[in-house]
């Protein structure tokens, strides 16, 4: 079986959570990767207060550790 690649979303704003719907609707079996979450900086409020999601911000994309593994 291939390696399946961590995804992660770089912002959690309006667009961002779009872009967890739409790749939502990729079925699992075509997927080379697994959802991984949002890497977001923000100071204060999280943008995804308020919002149902079934990920979290992991990280901040000005810092987080990309492996050869991860796309964005």
């Amino acid at each position: 079986m291939p390696i399946k690649h961590n995804l992660f979303i770089i912002g959690s704003s309006n667009f961002g959570r779009e872009m967890e719907g739409w790749l939502q609707l990729i079925p699992p079996s075509e997927r080379d990767w697994e959802l991984k979450g949002f890497l977001h900086y923000f100071d204060g409020k999280s943008p995804l207060e308020g919002y149902p999601s079934d990920y979290k911000i992991v990280g901040d994309w000005r810092n987080f550790k990309l492996t050869k593994n991860d796309y964005c």
